[in-house]
């Protein structure tokens, strides 16, 4: 056993150690300080930490800076072809939607659930899930009429997403 594997070994039992003697909400505390701590750090920067960001304001309990962390860091996989931890990250952000939801406007949320939706399906698609990207398209499609016809002045038609929605052919 190299030493890397040593200390790596060590830290993780370290760790272990620490977080079994606190409690899941300083647990909470510490995970929201660090994303606090890492987002004013990289704040020009958020591509380099984006997956940091959303497990600690996640695990902080912080939906709302969470969420688009979330959202984000799937971006950055799907452009990197990691198709399918992508996915995994547009899941969790889907979890906490609804927690995050409560702090956006209403047409935001809807706006921001139904490109949520449109990158989810575009992810099922590349993984050859049709009949569900599918069904991610109608989901988006049904939010974006929804709030066309509540606010005519400001339709959400799948129309504004041409790029996003036309990947999914």
């Amino acid at each position: 056993m190299g030493e890397t594997e040593r200390f790596e070994l060590a830290q993780n039992r370290l760790k272990d150690v620490v977080l079994e003697d606190i409690g899941i909400d300083q647990r909470r505390a510490y995970h929201r300080r660090i994303g606090e701590a890492l987002e004013r750090k990289h704040r020009r920067r958020v591509s380099y930490v984006v997956e940091s960001l959303a497990y600690h304001f996640e695990q902080g309990g912080v939906a709302p800076k969470a969420y688009p962390y979330l959202v984000l860091a799937a971006d950055k996989l799907m452009q990197r072809t990691f198709v399918g931890e992508a996915l995994e990250y547009l899941d969790r952000a889907f979890q906490i939607e609804s927690d995050a939801r409560e702090y956006m406007t209403l047409d935001d949320a809807d706006r921001r659930l139904a490109g949520l939706h449109l990158k989810r399906a575009r992810a099922l698609y590349h993984l050859g899930r049709w009949s569900d990207s599918s069904t991610e398209l109608v989901r988006a499609d049904a939010l974006a009429k929804e709030g066309a016809s509540a606010h005519d002045d400001s339709p959400l038609g799948l129309s504004s997403w041409p790029a996003e929605s036309s990947k999914c052919r």
